[in-house]
């Protein structure tokens, strides 16, 4: 049965009389043959073959090739089918133990689900909220952490002395798309490309669903083409204004490279907006996205002591210049002094190490500024990227629902943990001890950055990192609106 379309094929291309097939003729089975192969990607998806128990019987039903080029569309690299697992059921009871304190409360865990219920006392504030990611702003470049006594950050040394600063913030991963994942969604870092690269991560509980039901603003405001990476769809899709390059009018822009204009046009750009949405009486969110620290390392002359194209601390200290001017214009404007700047890295500078995962090139740092409503203080606890919008939430007071996998760094109960990760490992670190997963269903143990044979602690830390990244996995349920 399964020869038959080709027997009708060959009858129809080859006349008995063994003529030339007519060009129409070929023409139509080359479309039929195309209809066929593009039908067949589309109508049969590579997760149906899992429907089976057996393991080993669902990987014979998959056709390689056909795995391959899935997984490169997706972005995608299936935790339940690579990495260790444990029963659904013990994942959602630890994550339901940990995320119930203070004023928070799991009330769905038996049924799976981590959605807390966040109900603080007290009264909420509702300010504007400016989150500024910088682009590959590492902990490293702080002036605290220099060992040559260079000055290349003073603006936001002295913003961390006059808001809540986290100085040993960890970024859970090496890109930028990974920490705006963090920053957004407060998810570990799955293996594979972050969810903003995936299918199915259009209407999700994120940042902007809290604000939006705040009645905000929400605007995604970054200096370069947001196509890549795809973030334009990613913001766009959950309930923001998109406003990248494509937005920006030639007499805006004084400076820019192949990855986007310089900081200070993007964030005379966020004035803007910022003006704009105060004229219609509306609170706003911006999630700002830098670009200027990063290669080729160029910015306007003459703005710093470091001339432009020599190298990265130039491109560091424009970077922090440029943020001390835009905090000094936004100082001007009738909504600064109800108005919360977040700033916050998207990863290191770095990842070489000598293992596949290395902490320290992951820690960035965390500051919460706004001086008429914050009080300054300065936490050296290790805290995870992912903590950062629980923290901000937290900071407003404000009552939510949502899955979030991260915490209230400033709440009393709060336990140090962090999480890192490259393309296909994943870690989870608490104090010295790390935990790492990786394909195959493989783990390795480390303690002071060295290799170590797991004892009793390894092996919890091991099962808290597996309930984390297995219930993780389920993001596309977990995180819905």
């Amino acid at each position: 049965a399964g020869t038959a379309p080709f027997r009708g094929m060959k009858r129809f291309l080859l006349p008995r009389n063994g003529a030339v097939p007519a060009g129409w003729k070929r023409g139509c089975v080359v479309l039929f043959l195309l209809a066929c192969v593009t039908g067949g990607y589309w109508l049969v998806d590579i997760k149906d073959a899992d429907a089976v128990n057996n393991r080993y019987n669902s990987e014979m039903a998959k056709d390689g090739l056909y795995s391959l080029f899935s997984a490169f569309l997706k972005n995608e690299l299936d935790y339940r089918a690579y990495y260790r697992t444990l029963p659904d059921a013990e994942a959602a009871a630890f994550l339901a133990r940990e995320f119930t304190a203070d004023d928070t409360s799991v009330p769905e865990a038996s049924s799976g689900s981590v959605k807390r219920q966040v109900r603080p006392s007290g009264g909420a504030i509702r300010p504007n909220v400016v989150v500024v990611v910088m682009e590959s702003m590492g902990a490293e470049f702080l002036n605290e952490c220099r060992e040559d006594g260079a000055d290349v950050t003073p603006c936001l040394s002295r913003l961390g002395k006059e808001g809540i600063f986290f100085p040993n913030t960890y970024a859970t991963g090496t890109r930028s798309v990974r920490g705006l994942e963090a920053i957004s969604t407060s998810l570990p870092p799955l293996p594979g490309m972050s969810i903003l690269r995936q299918e199915g991560n259009e209407r999700l509980q994120t940042i902007g669903s809290i604000f939006r039901d705040k009645g905000y603003d929400l605007k995604w405001i970054y200096g370069g083409y947001g196509y890549f990476d795809n973030m334009n769809y990613f913001f766009g899709n959950n309930g923001f204004q998109v406003l990248d390059r494509n937005s920006m009018d030639d007499s805006e822009v004084t400076h820019s490279t192949i990855w986007g204009v310089c900081d200070e046009d993007l964030f005379r750009r966020a004035v803007r907006e910022a003006d704009e949405s105060c004229g219609r009486g509306k609170p706003f969110l911006q999630v700002v996205f830098t670009t200027s620290n990063h290669r080729p390392y160029t910015y306007p002359e003459g703005r710093i002591d470091i001339p432009s194209h020599t190298g990265r601390m130039g491109a560091v200290k424009y970077a922090d210049y440029a943020v001390g001017a835009f905090v000094e214009e936004a100082r001007t404007k009738p909504w600064f002094d109800n108005t919360l700047f977040v700033f916050v890295g998207d990863h290191g500078a770095g990842s070489a190490g000598k293992q596949a995962l290395n902490p320290e090139t992951h820690r960035i740092f965390s500051i919460f500024y706004a001086p008429a409503l914050l009080k300054p203080e300065r936490r050296d606890t290790p805290v995870s990227q992912i903590d950062v919008l629980p923290t901000l939430l937290g900071l407003l007071n404000w009552p939510y629902d949502a899955a979030f996998y991260g915490k209230d760094a400033l709440k009393p109960s709060y336990q140090s943990r962090y999480f890192v990760s490259n393309y296909q490992y994943i870690g989870y670190l608490k104090g010295k001890d790390m935990v790492v997963l990786k394909p195959q269903r493989g783990v390795e143990f480390f303690r002071d950055g060295e290799a170590v044979e797991p004892d009793g602690r390894m092996k919890e830390l091991e099962r808290e990192a597996v309930y984390y990244y297995q219930h993780a996995s389920g993001w596309r349920t977990s995180l819905k609106e």
